[in-house]
């Protein structure tokens, strides 16, 4: 049996308590289990699971578990377990939905407490780290989205719009959009980039009436 332990807090660092914590890992008869928990006092959590070391998790070899962690109100956090260690400490960051109007902008930093980049549905890039904002917008018309680094040196941004049509890019991206929705965005680096920070600009040109 291996351990899995750590703990769930904010971005604030505030633990929270009654957060879920879920281990997708393979057994020794090679067979995909998921485990689940809620976390306690101080935001901890801990479960002993038959994980299978070097196992291939979503097409990511030499993997030992996939880890995640929700609760109400935050954005699920996603971190991956290599090796074989018989004690895994894996510490999640929740983090609450960022929203801006269209025509805002907002400074996001990416670093090794953020999110492996999922939607947990069509998008799992799991070599790389993303963070999620949503973009609300008040008429239709075209949605422009730009990053850029504030730092020398900074890994390339690669967005990713969620909406329809969906698009994906390098630092900047330009879509359709309606009036009266929210649209998700991914802002992506690679895994191993160490931390970045960038600055999101929009702005929406109205479709004219």
């Amino acid at each position: 049996m291996l351990q899995f332990l750590g703990a769930v807090t904010d971005e604030d660092g505030t633990p929270i308590v009654g957060a879920s914590v879920a281990v997708d890992y393979i057994d020794h008869k090679g067979r995909g289990q998921w485990k689940s928990v809620r976390t306690v006092e101080g935001g901890r959590y801990s479960m002993h699971l038959p994980a299978r070391p070097h196992s291939q998790i979503y097409g990511e070899p030499d993997t030992l578990a996939l880890t995640y962690a929700w609760s109400a109100d935050f954005h699920t956090n996603v971190q991956l377990v290599r090796g074989s260690a018989s004690e895994n400490e894996v510490n999640f960051r929740l983090r609450r939905p960022r929203r801006i109007d269209a025509g805002g902008s907002i400074t996001v930093t990416i670093d090794g407490t953020s999110s492996l980049c999922t939607d947990l549905d069509w998008l799992f890039y799991l070599k790389t780290r993303c963070e999620v904002i949503q973009i609300s917008t008040a008429s239709a018309g075209t949605l422009v989205i730009q990053a850029s680094s504030t730092g020398s040196g900074g890994a390339r941004p690669y967005l990713i719009f969620t909406g329809e049509p969906w698009d994906e890019y390098y630092d900047s991206i330009t879509v359709p959009v309606k009036a009266g929705r929210i649209y998700t965005v991914y802002i992506q680096v690679p895994a191993g980039a160490g931390p970045q920070t960038y600055t999101v600009q929009t702005s929406l040109n109205s479709t004219s009436r």
